[in-house]
């Protein structure tokens, strides 16, 4: 995807532009699905997780790759809700607010794309 696709969805989706925003569905989702599927998930579980990705994208306006970033958060969430899930078996305590959780996978993000510039600017020697 195109730094100039990255930014004509990232519009779409904060001017709320059905056309643009069917087309990510069409082109991303069955791929968050694929990825969910593979790790225990269900068509519905990747739906929430999807939501929930496009949800943290539009929180964070400065996505330079917004292909990989909205992958890597759906990724992201939906190890949480396994884990979180392997954790209810055990465990009946308290939920965690929606709001608290989304700002935990936006911090987690950030921390993931810090890393991953950190890891580029290397040299090929140092990786």
């Amino acid at each position: 995807m195109t730094q100039s696709n990255s930014n004509i969805y990232l519009q779409a989706l904060l001017n709320r532009d059905e056309k643009l925003i069917l087309k990510i569905y069409k082109e991303m989702l069955p791929k968050v699905t694929s990825f969910v599927k593979n790790n225990k998930g269900t068509q519905e579980d990747a739906q929430e997780v999807f939501q929930k990705g496009l949800y943290q994208l539009t929180a964070r306006v400065k996505v330079q790759k917004f292909e990989a970033y909205l992958f890597t958060a759906c990724k992201n969430l939906w190890r949480r809700e396994l884990n979180n899930h392997q954790k209810e078996v055990r465990n009946d305590g308290g939920l965690v607010s929606e709001d608290q959780d989304n700002s935990e996978a936006i911090l987690e993000q950030e921390r993931w794309e810090l890393f991953e510039e950190k890891i580029a600017s290397l040299t090929e020697n140092c990786r």
